[in-house]
């Protein structure tokens, strides 16, 4: 009896059926028992453990080979993808908690984890490598992400592919006595893109220590979707690698079968592009055809390998009993995925892999006999649709010509691309009923919160509104922070004058004195504004004390030869005027002329300035604010809008006797509220001092 090797390529679900097809070909035509190695990529390592572990099942009756193929059919059509998409959100919420409990991380609370476990529940049970038989041997191929070789699952262990320096690749194999089927096969199909990769460790496969660390694994297809690579592999390294029966031996297979259900690359339209897990897709797509390409160039010219393609298109004249050439292609470009594959997909997808074997053999008398059966393709879902055997020849005549054939084609062609939020929603699967109604309760619960958002939004800004109407000052503030920091000011012209009359305050009262200081422009060390904004509302009362004195001067001595400052009202005729010093700085005055205003009476005087940098000083980790109080008042109301993009602390007053710059004393203020975010500070100083500078410091946090 010849000995065939028997590669089974990746390509998700799709080409779990599309094997299937060829798998029954050769049983049908007596070749499936002579398969001596298996060698299985992803979703071909889907169905090449199945076959494996029922063997007998698969090689036996129509009725015992049909039950396999059921059970195999009915996991596809389970829509194993889309179930742990819905699960995802849960096992989030179950590996934050095991984190947070300090039990590290659980492999079963990942996606691969998940499919694994679907693996196990619904096909392969809980069954390790070792069950797997001696014949035919089994290799499931995987890629290992660490160190970027093939590894192969089998049931002596785990081939393992190490790099050496200087000494190229090296095999060993592992002796993993727990790993289990499921665990292969999930780290065979975790195709990048969706699936994270597979983190297995030392304890998972029951290694001794140090034998095998802790190695991360993603789909096969990444290193060799087509398997055949192994192949050649075990040839070179078969005293090494391989099990210890084959030691000594021959070459155990004279002919490998490659059943390629690779995708056909597809371009995208001009200027198409996608998000981040679209791209993520993309670019794996992009990676496989590309090892693809690269082990088709190496299969040309071998000898003893024979290709059956899924993009090979068998014309009917070669076999009448094929399905419509252009459905044949459509079925060819159906979607590479582990989701839900509707009956007609399967049909076409068995059925097409099952001529397209036929076919092959044909190409290759060398290597197959040609007594090969040339009856219509098998039907796996003949049962299901209470179809006969015989029907089987009408399905695949119905589909060559007219409406029907038509209607199924265009189903095939929009069934080709990935849809990954396409079928979230199935009431089969109890994670919907918990989605939907959090969707639901959220529809319920957000608008209503949004209305109540709105509601205190709205009523807090009555509150504020009226407490502005109490006091120019507070809509002032309101009005500022509302706003982008002031940069520019048309302030008043200055005249240059030789001579000022000394500072006096003789008959005239300060009522309050207030003061609103803007350092938002002050966001970072490397972003300091060149001028500090300040507003000032101050109450002034003429007093009978010096009814004679009716101009109120303001002096303040500054380096910088420029001032901008607004002043209001302007019935007080403000004038502003500098006098040079002797030391290169200036004495600057604003005069008000107050005599229309009748003794006794309030004036609110008003005014802007963007003061030079002298006016406070900041470092990389504090910074200070000076203001002094020239004359006598009643009540100093001071507010300080912070930068809003560094926090602080430590925030303090200190005092200084402007004749004695040494006595410095902590200065404890009547109020002082810090409010939420650390944006605004104010205080007040009731009847603070004379001829005194104030200064406000704090310390910045650490960026």
């Amino acid at each position: 009896m010849k000995h065939l090797g028997l590669a089974l390529s990746g390509g998700g679900f799709r080409a779990s059926l599309f094997h299937l097809g060829v798998v029954r070909f050769l049983r049908d035509a007596g070749i499936l028992p002579q398969v001596s190695h298996i060698t299985s990529v992803s979703g071909g390592s889907v169905l090449g453990a199945h076959l494996a572990l029922h063997w007998d099942r698969y090689c036996g009756s129509e009725e015992e080979f049909q039950s396999a193929a059921d059970e195999l059919i009915r996991f596809i059509q389970m829509d194993v993808r889309n179930r742990i998409v819905r699960r995802v959100p849960l096992i989030a919420v179950g590996h934050t908690l095991q984190r947070v409990m300090l039990r590290g991380s659980n492999r079963r609370l990942t996606r691969p984890g998940l499919l694994e476990q679907y693996y196990e529940k619904h096909l392969y049970g809980d069954r390790c490598l070792f069950d797997l038989p001696q014949s035919p041997s089994l290799y499931i191929l995987a890629t290992n992400i660490s160190e970027g070789c093939i590894c192969a699952f089998s049931r002596d262990g785990i081939v393992m592919q190490h790099r050496v320096p200087g000494a190229g690749r090296q095999f060993e194999n592992v002796s993993a006595g727990l790993a289990t089927i499921p665990m292969a096969v999930a780290a065979s199909s975790a195709f990048p893109g969706f699936f994270p990769p597979l983190q297995i460790r030392g304890t998972d496969i029951g290694a001794r220590p140090g034998e095998f660390d802790r190695y991360a694994f993603t789909d096969g297809g990444v290193f060799d979707n087509l398997g055949v690579r192994m192949f050649r592999l075990m040839e070179k390294t078969w005293g090494k690698a391989a099990s210890s029966e084959t030691k000594g031996k021959k070459k155990p297979f004279e002919t490998i079968l490659v059943s390629d259900a690779g995708s056909e690359f597809s371009v995208y339209e001009r200027g198409q592009s996608g998000g981040l897990i679209k791209t993520a897709l993309r670019a794996s797509d992009i990676l496989w055809d590309r090892v693809g390409q690269l082990e088709m160039e190496h299969l040309k010219g071998v000898q003893g390998i024979v290709l059956a393609s899924i993009r090979d298109v068998v014309s009917m004249e070669e076999d009448a009993t094929v399905l419509h050439p252009e459905m044949q292609r459509q079925t060819a470009r159906l979607r590479t995925d582990l989701d839900r594959f509707t009956d007609l997909e399967v049909r076409c997808l068995v059925m097409h892999g099952y001529c397209i074997a036929r076919q092959s053999c044909k190409s290759q008398p060398a290597h197959f006999d040609q007594d090969l059966p040339d009856t219509a393709p098998w039907d796996p879902l003949a049962n299901r649709h209470n179809e006969s055997a015989g029907s089987t020849e009408n399905l695949a005549a119905a589909r060559s010509e007219g409406p029907e054939m038509v209607e199924e084609i265009r189903t095939l062609r929009k069934a080709s691309s990935r849809t990954l939020f396409g079928r979230l929603i199935d009431f089969r699967d109890w994670p919907t009923y918990l989605w939907l109604s959090l969707i639901i309760a959220a529809l319920i619960f957000v608008p209503y919160q949004v209305l109540e958002v709105q509601e205190r939004a709205r009523q807090s800004e009555l509150v504020l509104q009226a407490i502005a109407d109490t006091s120019p000052l507070y809509q002032t503030i309101l009005e500022t922070l509302g706003e982008r920091p002031l940069k520019r000011l048309d302030g008043l012209p200055y005249k240059e004058v030789d001579h000022m009359e000394p500072q006096n305050f003789n008959g005239f009262e300060i009522v309050t004195d207030a003061r609103v200081f803007d350092l938002r422009a002050m966001d970072s060390p490397s972003r300091i504004a060149p001028n500090l904004h300040q507003h000032s509302s101050v109450r002034i009362r003429r007093t009978e004390r010096v009814s004679d004195n009716t101009h109120f001067r303001v002096q303040r001595v500054l380096s910088s030869p420029k001032v901008q400052i607004a002043c209001g009202p302007r019935q007080l005729n403000p004038v502003l005027t500098r006098m040079p010093l002797a030391d290169g700085k200036y004495r600057w005055q604003l005069d008000l002329d107050f005599s229309r205003v009748p003794i006794g009476q309030d004036v609110d005087v008003t005014t802007d300035a963007l003061l030079p940098r002298e006016a406070f000083m900041v470092t990389p980790t504090e910074a200070h604010l000076s203001f002094t109080i020239p004359a006598e008042t009643g009540l100093a109301k001071i507010w300080i809008l912070m930068p809003t993009e560094r926090s602080y602390y430590g925030f303090e007053i200190i005092r200084t006797a402007l004749a004695n710059p040494d006595d410095s004393e902590v200065v404890i203020p009547t109020d002082k509220v810090e409010l939420p975010l650390g944006s605004l500070i104010t205080f007040q100083l009731v009847a603070p001092e004379e001829n005194f500078r104030y200064e406000c410091r704090w310390t910045w946090l650490d960026d």
